[in-house]
């Protein structure tokens, strides 16, 4: 049997010794005495509810289970962190996917936005005959020529079209879902 008592609002159990008496928290008559009751146990749920323990004190403290929200919200509550974790996963896969690089004649090239717009400006001064040296996410070195250069912006293009036309078909599914295990059937996959 437990005991326990209730100072401040604060569940107290005896200590194992105290002072000069050894097993104090055994020693049933002196716990009575100074004022500890017997403590009744609220047996733990298995539920994905929040909840907090209460304490009701009468001739014993019992236990008791205060449940923070229902069965419900829990259930809404888990969906809702399932789709934000398959929103989370998405995102870093898209990311990737959009900074992978694209090949051109057999060179890897950067294919995040800053080399859009350095694709941009230098296209915007270059003659039809013009040739620069243009280097891709190895330092591999390609002389192009204007026409290169926008073969090189349109992969990025088309790459960032995929992209964000998958992201949108994923984002919708994962807003449709209406389960847990709906959004867990959802996949998130980047190839091409």
């Amino acid at each position: 049997m437990k005991y326990a008592k209730i100072v401040n609002n604060i569940i107290c159990f005896p200590p194992k010794n105290k002072g000069s008496i050894v097993n104090y928290n055994l020693d049933t008559e002196q716990l009575l005495l100074d004022g500890y009751k017997e403590f009744i146990e609220a047996e733990r749920p298995e539920t994905n509810r929040f909840y907090h323990i209460e304490y009701i004190e009468t001739d014993v403290i019992t236990e008791t289970i205060v449940y923070d929200e229902t069965q419900e919200e829990a259930d809404n509550r888990e969906l809702q962190n399932a789709k934000n974790n398959k929103i989370t996963q998405n995102d870093n896969l898209r990311d990737i996917a959009l900074n992978q690089g694209v090949t051109y004649q057999n060179i890897l090239f950067d294919s995040d936005t800053d080399q859009k717009v350095n694709l941009l400006a230098i296209v915007s001064t270059m003659g039809d005959e013009d040739t620069v040296e243009w280097f891709g996410m190895n330092n591999d070195v390609l002389i192009c020529t204007k026409a290169d250069l926008i073969a090189i912006g349109e992969l990025i293009t088309q790459l960032h079209t995929f992209c964000w036309t998958k992201n949108a078909e994923i984002k919708e599914a994962i807003a449709e879902a209406q389960t847990i295990e709906e959004v867990n059937e959802i996949e998130v996959n980047y190839e091409n």
